[in-house]
């Protein structure tokens, strides 16, 4: 075993001066490194954070003042765009007074020599921009059919047909013993409303 006298030496000899300047050295690194890693760092991430969202906020102002010149040049041309929109507001269906779309559906029927009954339906949204659904139960010829169907569509609103249903009128058919034969059409028209 070693004495004392030997591990005293071996003591002194570990603690020489150059031992001493390393053993110094590592702990200042280990201070610096952690207030690197504690206090540093994380200014460096919030200043990093801060940079991006000043950028980001320089880009929404830039987008912002686009919008805004965008929105001078619409007022300013108001006047030559006012026809066109009110040709757009035109092509919806007022659901509070619909007369005007009535008088529409009612002239295009009488004008295809298609007899025709037109229904609210009952999934009609009132919600603006939205649309109504109306039932239309018609009786003609079925090129008179398509005619209409085809007037309604490319006509002043803007109208879907759906649900398109067409059957023989048998019973009409042979009482008239005509050779003209007449048909039911039944159909829903979705209409966009204000």
């Amino acid at each position: 075993m070693a004495t004392e006298a030997e591990i005293k030496s071996k003591a002194s000899s570990w603690v020489k001066p150059k031992n001493q300047i390393y053993i110094t050295l590592f702990v200042f690194g280990l201070i610096i490194l952690s207030l690197i890693l504690f206090f540093i760092f994380p200014y460096f991430q919030e200043i990093k954070n801060d940079s991006e969202a000043l950028l980001s906020g320089k880009n929404n102002l830039a987008f912002l003042g686009d919008q805004v010149s965008e929105v001078e040049k619409f007022k300013n041309n108001y006047e030559s765009y006012k026809p066109n929109l009110e040709k757009i507001d035109q092509l919806y269906v007022d659901p509070k007074n619909p007369a005007d779309f009535f008088e529409f559906l009612e002239k295009t029927a009488s004008d295809c020599q298609v007899k025709s009954d037109i229904s609210l339906s009952v999934s009609s949204s009132s919600k603006p921009g939205n649309f109504v659904f109306y039932q239309i139960y018609s009786q003609g010829q079925f090129p008179k059919i398509l005619k209409f169907l085809e007037k309604l569509e490319s006509g002043p609103y803007l109208i879907e047909t759906q649900n398109l249903s067409i059957t023989s009128d048998s019973q009409n058919n042979i009482s008239k013993k005509s050779s003209v034969e007449l048909i039911n059409a039944n159909f829903s028209i979705k209409t966009y409303t204000k």
